[in-house]
């Protein structure tokens, strides 16, 4: 058989409606977003892929034509150093023989520059007697020339793996294209401007986003191909493994020969700009989508959602005591506020029968606490008769007149008001006035002490709960032959989040019996019926009454012998008394 959960009355979130359409749109919106991200995502890898690969067959055209350029340099270098007896030649110890190699290897040059249209300058000095043979072409102007000679003059050969390899270097604010040989004795070095080099490479323009550039070994840019373009020209770029996350591509030239790279670059905005009318509009039809599921997301959440959030907040109100809570009906929808106002109403007669109820309750509970107190003071006014009556046989006229004045102010305190809860140092007080009334009966019999915080003084307690402990003391505990002693401590504690009252009554006397702690402390039939313990088990009751809670009042044994009594007190009482007798 199914076991049926116990219904709390609130409905569950799954059972909310307008939580359940709330979520079906998101999903739906959240398809269509992912939907848009995911098409714009493939469109813009296409476009990318399809760019990449346009950059590497054109880095690869650009290569190709670099290195048969360097490649026709490299012959030309090769025939010079090839004629290394002219070159040894140049240091030789008779001037006639070094004037004759120097014209011979000029006339080389000359020649190499007139069939190698990417040459610029080419010459080859000699250190011992700094001799210095030259070939220029018509654009290398004369500042220019005596800048190579300088540098040529200073030049340090720097340690090296294999041969040489052309590289970029600046002379005079000019860039060249530059390789050295150098020997113990001499050097030999071939320049192109790079405006020379580039000459036939250079492109008029290139697609939307894409730019070519020529970097040297530093790795900083020296040239942009694109013509009358100067972009990352100077600026350092990243090394090749870092270069994709910045959509650069590198294409290393034959490294045999230069240290120069080319790179392609890709603008990630010039991919979007070259997305097509399609794709623009498919996006924006998904972005009109999604668009209209967040107005459809807004008005159920505005004219559906928030006036149902606060209707139910307004039964939770209600719930929780407070009955003047009504929910709105001013709003834009008719159903709602039909609704809200049928609620209204039905809410009102709901309330008023729940507050006939209530009434009918506290008058109930009144009775009872009406009852529990006419059960204990007649038993105070019976023992204080007995006493009376004793001390007159014992001709004790001082001692009764001054037990009948202690007693009437004893009576004045029990009957001078109808609330059920006083201030407990008015307790206090009336049981000081109550311990010199039976200290004529039972003197120097009994030592008591109160320790009470000032904030305990004000705390209000029921009335007589005190007095019907210490009477119970003098009733069970007090001797003629022995002295007790009685303490009584009051603080305010907090426990689990809310304060309390503790008052803790403590003597040395027997104890408990066994049967009084098991009824009082735990739940048990009213052993009133059988006229024992009337005062405890009113106390217990007392305290259900007025506070609404059980377990307030805990009786138990020291282990050096006496009782312990702990009474705990909420701060309020839920049921009081309204009308009062004064006397």
């Amino acid at each position: 058989m199914k076991k049926q959960g116990k219904k709390t009355g609130k409905p569950s979130e799954g059972n909310s409606f307008v939580s359940r359409i709330l979520c079906f749109i998101s999903i739906m919106l959240f398809l269509l977003l992912f939907l848009l991200i995911l098409y714009t995502f493939n469109s813009f890898r296409m476009m990318r892929e399809r760019e990449e690969a346009s950059v590497r067959s054109t880095l690869q055209i650009y290569a190709k034509q670099l290195d048969s350029k360097f490649a026709a340099m490299d012959q030309c270098l090769e025939g010079i150093l090839g004629q290394s007896n002219l070159i040894r030649q140049m240091s030789h110890d008779r001037e006639a023989e070094r004037y004759f190699a120097s014209v011979e290897l000029q006339s080389d040059l000359k020649n190499y520059i007139l069939n190698n249209g990417e040459l610029d300058y080419f010459l080859i000095m000699e250190r011992q007697y700094q001799g210095l043979v030259a070939a220029s072409s018509t654009r290398m102007k004369l500042a220019e020339k005596e800048a190579a000679h300088a540098w040529i003059r200073q030049y340090v050969r720097p340690v090296q793996e294999g041969k040489p390899r052309w590289d970029s270097i600046t002379l005079n604010g000019e860039d060249y294209i530059a390789k050295i040989y150098s020997g113990n004795d001499w050097s030999i070095a071939a320049f192109s401007k790079l405006d020379t080099f580039l000459g036939d490479v250079r492109a008029v323009s290139y697609p939307m986003g894409q730019s070519f550039l020529l970097c040297g070994g530093d790795g900083l840019c020296m040239a942009n191909l694109e013509a009358g373009k100067d972009r990352y020209v100077g600026s350092a770029l990243p090394e090749e493994e870092e270069s994709r996350k910045q959509s650069l591509y590198v294409q290393t030239l034959d490294q045999g020969k230069t240290d120069v790279r080319l790179v392609g670059v890709i603008s990630w905005g010039g991919i979007w700009k070259r997305f097509g009318f399609n794709s623009v509009f498919i996006g924006l039809i998904m972005i009109c989508a999604i668009g209209c599921n967040m107005v459809i997301l807004s008005y159920i959440q505005r004219e559906i959602h928030q006036p149902l959030k606060h209707l139910m907040k307004t039964i939770a109100d209600i719930e929780e005591g407070d009955y003047k809570q009504r929910a709105e009906e001013h709003y834009r929808t008719r159903e709602l506020q039909s609704l809200t106002s049928s609620f209204n109403r039905m809410m009102d007669v709901i309330v008023n029968l729940r507050i006939r109820a209530y009434d009918e309750k506290i008058r109930l509970m009144d009775t009872q606490m009406k009852y529990f107190q006419m059960q204990i003071k007649p038993h105070f006014f019976l023992n204080a008769l007995t006493t009376i009556y004793s001390m007159s046989y014992q001709k004790r006229d001082a001692d009764i007149r001054s037990y009948i004045d202690a007693l009437t102010r004893t009576v004045r305190y029990m009957f001078k008001t109808g609330l059920h809860t006083v201030p407990l140092k008015e307790e206090l007080m009336h049981l000081r006035n109550y311990f010199q009334m039976q200290e004529l009966r039972y003197p120097d019999c009994v030592f008591w002490y109160f320790e009470v915080g000032k904030e305990a003084e004000e705390w209000e307690i029921p009335q007589m709960l005190l007095h019907t402990f210490i009477e119970n003391e003098y009733k069970y505990a007090v001797r003629i032959d022995s002295l007790l002693s009685i303490l009584i401590r009051a603080e305010v504690i907090c426990r689990n989040g809310e304060k309390l009252l503790l008052v803790r009554m403590e003597d040395d006397g027997v104890g408990f019996p066994e049967e009084v702690i098991r009824y009082i402390n735990f739940k048990s039939e009213d052993p009133s019926r059988e006229g024992r313990h009337v005062g405890l088990w009113n106390i217990k009751r007392t305290l259900e009454v007025i506070y609404q809670r059980e377990g307030l009042l805990h009786l138990s044994n020291l282990e050096t012998g006496g009782c312990l009594i702990e009474i705990q007190i909420p701060k309020r009482a839920r049921i009081r008394e309204t009308e009062g007798v004064t006397g």
